[in-house]
């Protein structure tokens, strides 16, 4: 599929910056979610093998440390790595009415405990788009969703649908 590996994705890792003394302005920060493929087992289109995740850090190994621990040869080191923090695997079929697969937060994330891994970035598939669950049985004013910012919405949802219908790519691999 030719227009999957001819888009740049972008991804965006940027902790929260207060302003600085120069006068340059507070960043908020910002963690993209994306597609990894899991265990090498994901399909050209479909979700098997797919699993939502958070990016929290990109990085590169120093290279003494790589030597010291993969040998001297350059083609045996880790390529740029990346810290995730995993969301569950997304359900077997995609919700009825929208025809988007439900994730959620781990219950490890629940718990305030870290569920989470490094992998190497080959194995990010492409960015994704999460929408929060929102409850149609409570006003937003009343629910939990009146605190939600785009800045914490990852944090204080727990459930959300992967937007198979953002673009192009999305739909061809998600759906």
């Amino acid at each position: 599929m030719d227009f999957i590996e001819d888009t740049q994705e972008t991804v965006h890792v940027c902790p929260h910056k207060p302003a600085g003394n120069s006068g340059a302005s507070p960043t908020a920060e910002r963690f993209d979610t994306v597609l990894v493929n899991e265990k090498g087992e994901a399909e050209i289109t479909g979700t098997k093998g797919l699993r939502v995740a958070q990016v929290r850090v990109l990085f590169k190994l120093p290279n003494d440390i790589c030597q010291r621990y993969f040998g001297s040869n350059p083609a045996h080191w880790p390529g740029h790595l990346a810290y995730i923090e995993w969301f569950s695997h997304m359900k077997s079929s995609p919700e009825r009415d929208h025809g988007m697969f439900l994730v959620e937060q781990t219950e490890a994330a629940r718990r305030l405990e870290t569920n989470a891994a490094i992998i190497d970035i080959s194995a990010i598939t492409r960015s994704c788009h999460l929408i929060p669950q929102f409850f149609l049985d409570q006003p937003v004013r009343q629910s939990p969703a009146a605190e939600w910012t785009s800045q914490n919405v990852l944090e204080k949802c727990t459930t959300f649908f992967v937007n198979n219908w953002l673009n192009h790519q999305s739909y061809r691999i998600i759906w």
